[in-house]
């Protein structure tokens, strides 16, 4: 059997930048969520963020959980995503050891760093000065 699942209702385009719905007195009563201006978790790309999920795992298994957090120098996970960045560029689409994508892993690394630095945890033994210029 098939339901129709139709409104009546003459709902927007984009529902979440809506304060009140228009008149709807006589018709049956509509869902309103009043979400507008917060973060829309719905438009994370999920496949890709799987992938990155299966990274994670891959790393718990071989090295516990969490064990990232207890890095202290950020310059490694610099380091290990422009190393998965350098294998993918020339190439490789997986890691070899996990079996992963190459961008999955700089991704974790990434994610892993801006963690650190929301938190404010762990030391920047990065540097960088420009050339001077003649």
């Amino acid at each position: 059997m098939n339901k129709d699942f139709s409104s009546p209702h003459p709902l927007p385009k984009e529902p979440w930048k809506v304060d009140i719905l228009p008149n709807t007195e006589g018709l049956p009563p509509v869902f309103v969520k009043a979400d507008q201006g917060k973060s829309r978790w719905d438009l994370l790309p999920f496949k890709a963020t799987e992938q990155i999920v299966k990274v994670v795992t891959f790393g718990a298994t071989k090295y516990g959980p969490d064990n990232w957090r207890n890095n202290p120098q950020h310059e490694r996970f610099v380091s290990a995503t422009f190393r998965h960045l350098y294998s993918w560029i020339t190439g490789e689409k997986n890691d070899p050891e996990s079996g992963l994508s190459h961008l999955a892993h700089a991704m974790c690394n990434l994610m892993f760093l801006l963690e650190c630095e929301i938190e404010q945890r762990g030391t920047n033994g990065l540097s960088y000065s420009k050339p001077k210029s003649n």
